[in-house]
């Protein structure tokens, strides 16, 4: 395969993730595919630099592309390969402008899994002067908030993440603590107004709140008792509205907090 074949197959994919074509797995399952007769590709030892800096800038554009097709295999195989590039083949094709939005990524990716270890791991290799690096920060503060049981900063991030790649893996971990925080609502509540429950669990609408409990009931097998019934969620079958719960918001906020407290995920 040769590098113009290369060159090609990263320009379809590159441009396939700024329109957004329904060909996106096409073109990157193309792209892994002219890679494998490239001669420099790790662990070869052969190291020619335009080889690599082409398989670098390859796997950089395949990690957003496996990230929007949602495709675990490819992600890990991405960070895989280009930590090996970053640490070990500088001094051949120098550092990429990438190297800590990717970093950050693969930081953000094991937090997702819940790979603590791991993460301090990787954190561990990375120098205290880049960890107030944008991207770096992020993964480090969500971490914080998330072994802390900060689970109201770690809802915000969702809206402050650095690049959009870090959705992603922000809302995997937005599902869990979700999950968390639903399953405090049964020890809290009897019923709990729609708006309160989006609210908490950081949902736009009646209709995600819907789509929410309905995954919520399949992952965590429970039984049909949670129900939508107008403008309010009956958590136990048929109760007696509670004023309150209209009535003040800030009860209602730090009952929730206290429950998901005594629900820390370590």
């Amino acid at each position: 395969m040769s590098i113009q074949n290369l060159q090609n197959a990263i320009e379809n994919v590159r441009l396939t993730l700024q329109s957004n074509s329904s060909d996106l797995a096409r073109h990157t399952k193309a792209l892994k595919i002219a890679l494998i007769g490239i001669p420099s590709m790790p662990p070869s030892p052969v190291q020619v630099p335009e080889e690599l800096a082409l398989i670098r800038t390859a796997y950089e554009l395949s990690l957003q592309a496996y990230i929007k097709l949602q495709d675990t295999t490819g992600i890990e195989q991405c960070f895989d390969l280009l930590k090996v590039l970053y640490f070990d083949y500088t001094g051949i094709i120098g550092s990429s402008e990438h190297v800590w939005r990717v970093l950050g990524l693969h930081l953000t990716y094991l937090l997702s899994f819940n790979k603590i270890t791991e993460f301090h791991t990787e954190l561990e290799a990375i120098p205290w002067t880049e960890r107030q690096n944008n991207f770096i920060r992020f993964a480090v503060e969500l971490e914080q908030y998330f072994m802390e049981g900060n689970y109201q900063q770690v809802l915000d991030a969702k809206d402050n993440v650095p690049a959009p790649e870090f959705s992603f893996f922000v809302n995997r971990i937005l599902d869990t603590i979700r999950f968390e925080i639903a399953a405090s609502f049964e020890k809290a509540y009897d019923l709990l107004h729609v708006n309160s429950a989006c609210e908490l669990l950081r949902l736009k609408s009646r209709q995600e709140l819907a789509e929410f409990i309905s995954v919520f009931k399949r992952e965590r097998e429970l039984q049909k008792e949670w129900i939508l019934d107008g403008e309010w969620l009956s958590l136990r079958g048929e109760a007696e509205k509670k004023s309150s719960e209209l009535e003040n918001w800030h009860l209602i906020s730090q009952a929730v907090s206290y429950a998901v407290e005594l629900e820390r995920i370590v």
